[in-house]
């Protein structure tokens, strides 16, 4: 294999990186619509979810601790800032809310795949890791 092999047959290289390339993203793409390649991928949604719940929860209990730390000294305290503070707890509640909405969502995308793509003798056990 030299500089001469390569320039007389560049086009094979090239076909062949090309048909490596799309056998490659054939098989990805197998995976993926495979019941093992949708079952992962509810999971990363799944855990990407309660992740995002978590950090709701972290910032609702910041915003409560910073709202307490003002009522106990309500009198030296502007009352707008008071007031942004009441709002931002109002907010984190929501949020918090929300999240734990979109995590029920993503158990029952995760619920259905495990119903509609595995046999009923591996249903329990997937259950009982995943959710």
């Amino acid at each position: 294999m030299n500089q001469d092999f390569f320039i007389q047959h560049w086009a094979v290289i090239v076909a062949g990186l090309l048909g490596v390339t799309i056998v490659l993203y054939v098989l990805i793409r197998l995976y993926a619509n495979s019941a093992r390649g949708r079952l992962r991928q509810r999971v990363r949604e799944l855990n990407a979810k309660k992740r995002a719940a978590w950090q709701a929860e972290q910032k609702l209990e910041r915003a409560s601790r910073r709202l307490e730390n003002l009522q106990k000294r309500a009198a030296a305290v502007k009352p707008r800032i008071l007031t942004a503070a009441d709002e931002a707890v109002q907010d984190a509640r929501m949020l918090k809310k929300v999240a734990d909405d979109l995590v029920l969502v993503a158990q029952r995308k995760l619920r259905d795949v495990i119903i509609e793509e595995f046999p009923p003798n591996r249903q329990d056990g997937l259950r009982n890791r995943y959710l």
